[in-house]
């Protein structure tokens, strides 16, 4: 599955303060691939806005999930997703699967 070429970073400057992926809630993609980066100290966390540096779908660093819609939905609203790290300035990369 190719990836996009553009991949959304997104960094947790504070561990344990909750970032949403972005606020533009025009990215639809039908799927996407979250992975945390090499460089990373510890674990990143991803989820809704409940998400802490604690709770969450986990991702050691270099790790990476696919992340599909079901069914029922037409797209995922990547407004409504969230990360957190357990330590500080930690970034995860989001693309789309095209």
């Amino acid at each position: 599955m190719p990836l996009s070429t553009n991949p959304i970073s997104v960094q947790v400057t504070s561990a344990g303060t909750a970032v949403r992926f972005t606020s533009t809630t025009s990215l639809l993609p039908r799927a996407i691939q979250i992975r945390a980066r090499e460089g990373n100290t510890g674990m990143m966390y991803y989820g809704d806005a409940s998400v802490s540096s604690t709770d969450g779908m986990e991702l050691s660093p270099g790790e990476s999930h696919l992340v599909s819609v079901t069914a029922s939905e037409d797209a995922l609203q990547l407004s409504s997703f969230y990360a957190d790290a357990a330590t500080s300035n930690d970034r995860l990369d989001v693309s789309k699967v095209e």
